[in-house]
């Protein structure tokens, strides 16, 4: 499933792939798409919206 996280870095938006098969609750990093910094994304599947959500941080 295609979801879309702002970068922390410089504030663009990135498309990410989220497996949904593995699970729930995620965590992982990926590279910003413009910038190229890691952002750490933290991913939660929300029912009430029947969608994932991501969260991205700054790794430190």
């Amino acid at each position: 499933m295609q979801c879309d996280f702002q970068c922390s870095y410089c504030g663009e938006w990135n498309a990410s792939d989220v497996d949904e098969s593995a699970g729930s609750l995620q965590e992982y990093a990926e590279d910003c798409q413009v910038c190229c910094q890691p952002n750490v994304l933290s991913i939660r599947f929300d029912p009430r919206q029947e969608q994932f959500v991501i969260w991205a941080e700054r790794e430190s």
